[in-house]
């Protein structure tokens, strides 16, 4: 396995532990873990889970994306010191797209005890759960008792001194068919092709939220994307379809925080709802200066949404992938001074610029793409682009 020397050191420095020597095969117990091999979190090593064996086990699921496992790490924290000694505790960080970020949650939670890996979402299946945290006790002998889903704390009993797991909700897994998509972000240079020709010039921070929803199962074209319309008296990009998103502020931690932030002032979006996908590379947008970092994520649980900030949103609107991906609603538009680009048109939305630009990248990072007609011009409507 390929060791990342920034991730080992940053693992050390958090005082993390290093992974439990396991055999690299080892015949799985009735009932019990399956002979899987998951890589250590910030080590070489990797781990099988069915040779975890000898003293009992609590195995904890979770995510920095995910909202409730943020929750219920403090109770994590005091339950591994407490139970040291006596019960072994591992975390399994499920479905992560940043190892790095993963593990700066781990240090910030105070969690000491060791992490696996498990990116593509492998345990599951033979594990049987849908959505973190998920918290399951590996008995002495091996067969595990059934998962209990986190949101809740992880205590100890007052009357047998043995760790008690209760049970809450639990946040649905992303839908598979984003699967390529995610891969294809975390690859070095992956986004690239989104942003090409429009490369960073050190221009004030900015970044946008696109995020996906629907079911778990959902197929490409079921899956919606959240868009706003701005209003039509803005200064910039005034009467267009946007994401959500804005300036980066000095209290924003990073890139994602601001997107995450000006999406929950401009429409309300929860950002405990959202899972992380990726992050595209800074994007510079022209008309306004602005470096735009574009942030991808899955909306894992659902609430209405509303227009929060009315100055800069005149209506939001859940676009239909399938409607993106239909050659009928594909386009060239252009402006009068001679501009063009890829754009969309659905229902009586007209999608263009940096927008329909990231959208169109999206769809052909993920696989999704159909052959449209590049030839079918059409200038933006007024609806659409306000002059300044």
């Amino acid at each position: 396995m390929a060791v990342d020397a920034a991730l080992v050191t940053q693992r050390e420095q958090a005082g993390i532990e290093d992974c439990p020597l396991t055999p690299a095969s080892a015949e799985p117990v009735p009932g019990g873990l399956p002979d899987l091999l998951l890589g250590c979190l910030g080590s070489g090593r990797q781990v099988n889970l069915a040779g975890l064996r000898g003293s009992p086990m609590v195995i904890n699921f979770w995510a920095q994306w995910c909202g409730p496992c943020r929750a219920e790490a403090p109770s994590l924290a005091q339950f591994a010191q407490r139970a040291h000694g006596k019960v072994a505790v591992l975390g399994v960080d499920y479905s992560d797209p940043d190892l790095s970020l993963a593990l700066a949650f781990a240090q910030q939670s105070g969690w000491t005890y060791p992490h696996v890996t498990d990116p593509l979402r492998q345990t599951a299946g033979p594990i049987r759960f849908t959505g973190i945290p998920v918290t399951i006790l590996r008995r002495r002998a091996g067969p595990h008792r059934l998962p209990h889903r986190g949101g809740g704390r992880v205590r100890r009993s007052t009357r047998r001194g043995h760790p008690h797991l209760p049970r809450s909700g639990s946040v649905t897994a992303r839908a598979a068919c984003l699967d390529r998509l995610v891969t294809a972000l975390a690859e070095p240079g992956g986004g690239a092709r989104v942003v090409r020709g429009r490369p960073a010039r050190h221009g004030r921070k900015a970044a946008v939220l696109i995020c996906f929803f629907g079911a778990a199962d959902a197929a490409p074209a079921d899956l919606r994307l959240i868009l706003i319309e701005k209003s039509a008296h803005l200064r910039h990009h005034a009467g267009q379809c946007a994401f959500p998103g804005g300036g980066v502020e000095p209290t924003d931690a990073s890139s994602e925080d601001a997107a995450f932030r000006e999406a929950r002032e401009e429409v309300g979006l929860h950002p405990e709802t959202v899972e992380l996908l990726g992050v595209l590379p800074a994007a510079h947008v022209a008309a306004t200066g602005y470096d735009v970092t574009p942030v991808v994520g899955w909306r894992h649980e659902q609430h209405p949404l509303e227009i929060v900030d009315t100055v800069e949103v005149a209506a939001i609107h859940e676009i239909r992938v399938g409607d993106l991906i239909d050659p009928a609603n594909r386009l060239t538009w252009r402006l009068p001074m001679g501009h063009r680009g890829p754009g969309f048109t659905i229902g009586e939305l007209f999608i263009w610029g940096f927008t329909a630009a990231l959208l169109d990248g999206l769809i052909e990072l993920a696989g999704w793409q159909q052959p449209w007609d590049e030839r079918r011009t059409e200038l933006v409507p007024e609806r659409f682009w306000h002059r300044a």
